[in-house]
């Protein structure tokens, strides 16, 4: 009876250790995840403030155009 607890608390601890591995590369994982979030943020808040001087820029340039004919 003692070999079959000392056999069962060995395969447990081995589990424990292969859960500690999986825990520490989702970990990594999700690190990696977070950072590429935040930079696709970082982009896409870029690409909006391009869009909207661009936009600016046609509304000034369409509205220049107009006085500039007359």
């Amino acid at each position: 009876m003692h070999d079959d607890i000392h056999t069962e608390m060995a395969v447990l601890k081995k589990d424990i250790e292969q859960l500690r591995q999986e825990v520490q590369l989702l970990s990594t994982d999700i690190r990696d995840l977070v950072q590429a979030w935040k930079t696709a943020n970082t982009l896409v808040a870029f690409v909006k403030w391009t869009a909207s001087i661009a936009g600016a820029v046609t509304v000034i340039g369409a509205f220049s155009w107009e006085f500039l004919k007359k």
